[in-house]
């Protein structure tokens, strides 16, 4: 009878671990981290923004002072590049549509060898009515890491 009692509780335990991975998951997957930091009203716009700023993180060292970026519509197999430019400092911006799913891509060199960075860009608008005095709309996701991995 306790061989029965343990392996019920061993199931219980293993279907409580399932949900909670994957509640953790969902919130992980729509969560980014500037959605976690304080509001900021300037950043809150009385019109839908079509199109917005987005910031990447680069790499940028004595083997990599320039770093090649690619942008394209959609997966890089598309190839459907919307804009090709060299950044050399540790932040830099791009102007995309926003809602339209991009790829961005930096091209590094380590140890004299070709390594690239993917990095998949949807930017989303939210609206929000408590906030800010007046009801505004304001952009997700527009913050994307392409630094390499040491």
């Amino acid at each position: 009878m306790e061989h029965l009692s343990t392996q019920s509780t061993f199931r219980y335990s293993r279907k409580l671990l399932i949900i909670i991975t994957i509640i953790a998951m969902v919130l992980i997957k729509s969560c980014s981290i500037e959605n976690l930091l304080e509001f900021n009203c300037s950043e809150c716009y009385p019109d839908k923004p079509l199109d917005s700023w987005v910031k990447l993180h680069l790499s940028i060292n004595e083997e990599n002072t320039e770093v090649p970026i690619t942008v394209y519509l959609g997966p890089p197999e598309n190839e459907a590049i919307v804009l090709e430019e060299v950044a050399s400092k540790e932040t830099h911006y791009i102007y995309i549509e926003n809602e339209t799913v991009y790829t961005v891509v930096a091209k590094y060199k380590v140890d004299g060898r070709t390594r690239f960075v993917f990095n998949k860009i949807e930017t989303k608008i939210f609206y929000d009515y408590e906030s800010c005095n007046e009801p505004c709309y304001w952009v997700s996701g527009a913050i994307a890491n392409m630094r390499i991995a040491n």
